[in-house]
C-alpha cells in the first residue's frame, strides 16, 4: 500500500489509517507492507561487478501492528512477476535486520555496503525468513530507499557509531533546526537513538546538552531559544529511557558560533546542539 500526505489523492491511503499514523521520512509518500509481503523496484542503473554500493532505507513499525519484525534486502538480476512467493525464502539477503515492536514513534535507518556480483537490476525488500512459520501479522512502513555507488574508500555509507568518554564533545550533525524553531525534525531521530543506545551501554557517563543559535534576533531570545532546543533533546532522551539525573541542559544563544554568520548555510550549521560527556 502507498500512503500519502495528500488526502485528496484517492489512489493512495491517508497517513492516519487503520494501520496507525506516521509522517513520511522524506517527501509526501511511503510504502507499507505486511511481514508476508515483498516490494521490489528497478534500479536506475545496472550494478557493476565488484563495485561497492551503499544501500539505505528508513523503516517504522505501524503501531496498530506492533510486533517484532524481520526485514531483509536482496539484489536481483531479474524478477518474475506472478510466480509463487514461497521460493523467495531460499534467497540469502545481503542485508538483514530485526526491528523491535517499540520502533513505532520514529524512522529507523537500515544501511549497509554491498559488493555487486554484476548485472543486478532490481532490489527486493521483505522478510526472507520462512514466511509461513509465524502466523502473527506485523506491518511496517518503508521510505527513502537509495542505492549509491561508493566512489572511493573514504566514502562513509552508514552513520558512525558513537565512541566517547568523559571530557569528549560531539555535535549532533543530523540535528539542525530551522530558524526560530524548537521542534526536532524526524531526520534526527536515528542519530538521537544512537546516542540513547550508547548512554545505555555506558552507564557511568553523564551528559551536558548545550544548545546554540545563529545571530538572528536579540540576545535574550536566542539564549532562551537555544535552551529550549537543548531541552527538546533532553526530553527525547528521557522518553528513550535515559534517567534525568544523568543529564543537564543549557542554552548559549549565539555566543559560541562554529562558523561566521555570513551565509544561510553557515547560520544553519550554527543552529545546533552539542553533547559534552562527563562522569
Amino acid at each position: 500500500l502507498v500512503f500519502s500526505t495528500n488526502n485528496k489523492d484517492t489512489t493512495r491511503i491517508a497517513l492516519k489509517s487503520a494501520f496507525g499514523s506516521q509522517k513520511p521520512h522524506k517527501g509526501k509518500v511511503y510504502i507499507g507492507l505486511y511481514n508476508k509481503d515483498y516490494i521490489h523496484t528497478a534500479l536506475n542503473k545496472t550494478l557493476e561487478k565488484d563495485k561497492r554500493y551503499c544501500f539505505s532505507m528508513y523503516l517504522s513499525i505501524a503501531e496498530k501492528y506492533a510486533r517484532k519484525t524481520e526485514i531483509g534486502v536482496f539484489f536481483a538480476k531479474q524478477i518474475e512477476i506472478g510466480k509463487e512467493i514461497t521460493p523467495i525464502a531460499k534467497y540469502k539477503p545481503c542485508l538483514d535486520i530485526t526491528l523491535q515492536a517499540t520502533d513505532t514513534a520514529s524512522w529507523v535507518k537500515l544501511c549497509g555496503n554491498y559488493k555487486a556480483k554484476g548485472g543486478e537490476k532490481f532490489v527486493v525488500i521483505g522478510n526472507f525468513k520462512s514466511v509461513y512459520k509465524n502466523s502473527d501479522n506485523s506491518y511496517i512502513f518503508v521510505d527513502d530507499v537509495s542505492v549509491i555507488p561508493q566512489l572511493n574508500n573514504d566514502f562513509k555509507c552508514c552513520p558512525e557509531e558513537i565512541h566517547a568518554e568523559s571530557g569528549d564533545k560531539i555535535t549532533l550533525n543530523e540535528l539542525l533546526f530551522k530558524s526560530n524553531i524548537v521542534e526536532i525534525e524526524n531526520t534526527a531521530y536515528t542519530e538521537l537513538d544512537r546516542l540513547a543506545d550508547y548512554l545505555k551501554k555506558k552507564q557511568e557517563l553523564k551528559i551536558e546538552i548545550n544548545g546554540h543559535t545563529d545571530n538572528t534576533g536579540n540576545t535574550q531570545n536566542n539564549i532562551q531559544l537555544s535552551k529550549n532546543r537543548a531541552k527538546a533533546v533532553y526530553s527525547y532522551l528521557i522518553n528513550k529511557g535515559i534517567k534525568a539525573e544523568r543529564m543537564k541542559y543549557e542554552g548559549y544563544g549565539s555566543a559560541l558560533p562554529l562558523f561566521a554568520n555570513d551565509s544561510e548555510e553557515n547560520k544553519a550549521k550554527n543552529r545546533r546542539v552539542e553533547i559534552v560527556f562527563t562522569k
